[in-house]
């Protein structure tokens, strides 16, 4: 029995890529405005990769 993969390495690395920066967001929301911020700009860019 063969295993089929359904998503590609790009599909995976965005959607861990964007849960860690959701995560990261929340954690930071309070204490770290610079790296909450970076969060922001990360999920922004990996949103704008998945629309290209």
């Amino acid at each position: 029995m063969s295993s089929v993969k359904v998503w590609d390495p790009f599909v995976r690395l965005f959607h861990w890529g964007l849960a860690a920066s959701f995560v990261i967001a929340w954690i930071t929301a309070d204490e770290w405005d610079s790296l909450h911020h970076w969060a922001g700009y990360g999920a922004a860019a990996l949103i704008g990769l998945r629309l290209v």
